[in-house]
């Protein structure tokens, strides 16, 4: 019986897991410059793109979203500008990893709390 409630705890949890970190949200107004300018200052065109694209590949990063963008305008005739490192990767890298080890605090967090909840239920039961 404790095995059951165990499978439908982790089972919840990952359906709220996949909802909760499965489409990232780009904040408002922030929006590549190079897509602004291959929509032509459109920036609800640029928002729709980026957001379709999102919801299609949502385990892509932002980076490749908006170069999938850029690539979808250039093949359907469009102008995309040249692109520019401007930012260095290690600071992208440095914040993948953060959210990664916040992730894993949470997951592992979880997990406790899932465990402690079945021996508690387990103990209840025995009794």
């Amino acid at each position: 019986m404790s095995n059951l409630i165990l499978i439908v705890l982790v089972g919840a949890l990952a359906i709220w897991a996949l909802n909760h970190y499965g489409v990232v949200q780009m904040p408002a107004g922030d929006i590549d410059r190079r897509v602004l300018q291959a929509t032509r200052g459109d920036r609800a065109l640029a928002k729709r793109l980026m957001r379709q694209v999102r919801i299609k590949y949502p385990d892509k990063n932002h980076e490749w979203h908006v170069d999938k963008v850029l690539y979808d305008i250039e093949r359907d005739g469009g102008y995309v500008p040249p692109r520019r490192r401007s930012t260095p990767s290690f600071n992208i890298n440095r914040s993948r990893r953060r959210d990664m080890m916040e992730d894993m605090f949470f997951i592992g967090t979880v997990i406790w709390f899932v465990e402690m909840l079945s021996s508690y239920i387990t103990d209840a039961f025995r009794r």
